[in-house]
């Protein structure tokens, strides 16, 4: 029976990995926690789209840079190019512009425990776009998940009530197209890296979202805003991308 090489590869590790990967993998998720009420301060005092267009900017011309100083032995194919922008236009129009929209019009709780469904979909996502096998570890990750979301509802912790409605549903759509993203990039990240895939997606979605961005910040009244508001800004963006 032949073997296939990747399986043949040996993987070097070194003393307490499984720690250090432990501790970067609660380092990125408390990141990510404080996001939520983060960013709520600052959509309280910067209007979403001028909010957003910061954000991507600062995020894109970051991540750039990083990408810039980096040694790059596999060129991008062309056919790669179209993924690239498509993955720009739901990551930033679809994904972040609506969770920004979003966040302004529920609480910030809310945010955090549709996100929290995000592997959920991924999981559902990777069955039926992606073809992959069924695992029933990931399937009881993604059940204890899901209880988890019924729990924090049903304990009313989260507050329910039709004022938040709209935002939720926005919320929902950002959640969707995160899910989306993460299948359409999935292949490139294998092929060029994640931090080069994210850059070049993230600069792409920038660039389709500028005009309208820039439009906002230049008509957006700052005078309401404080030192704090733009901590919020640079915080989303570079602790989360």
């Amino acid at each position: 029976m032949k073997t296939n090489q990747q399986d043949k590869q040996i993987v070097k590790t070194f003393p307490g990995e499984k720690a250090y990967f432990i501790a970067i993998i609660l380092f990125q998720q408390t990141l990510g926690a404080l996001t939520y009420p983060i960013a709520k301060y600052g959509l309280a005092k910067i209007e979403p789209f001028t909010f957003a267009f910061y954000r991507f900017l600062i995020a894109a011309i970051v991540l750039l840079t990083v990408v810039k100083f980096q040694t790059q032995t596999v060129k991008i194919e062309k056919k790669d190019y179209k993924r690239i922008i498509g993955m720009g236009c739901m990551i930033i129009i679809f994904n972040q512009t609506a969770y920004l929209f979003g966040q302004k019009l529920t609480g910030a709780g809310h945010a955090a425990l549709l996100y929290a469904t995000v592997p959920i979909w991924i999981f559902i996502g990777g069955l039926l776009y992606l073809k992959e096998k069924f695992v029933l570890r990931r399937a009881i990750g993604v059940i204890l998940g899901m209880i988890g979301v019924i729990l924090i509802i049903a304990s009313g912790a989260v507050e329910l009530g039709t004022q938040y409605l709209i935002g939720d549903l926005i919320i929902m759509v950002a959640v969707i197209a995160w899910a989306v993203y993460t299948f359409m990039g999935r292949p490139l990240v294998v092929k060029y890296g994640a931090i080069r895939t994210t850059a070049y997606a993230l600069a792409s979605g920038t660039v389709l979202y500028f005009p309208f961005g820039l439009f906002r910040a230049l008509t957006f009244d700052y005078s309401k805003t404080d030192l704090m508001s733009w901590l919020s800004v640079l915080y989303v963006a570079l602790g989360v991308f």
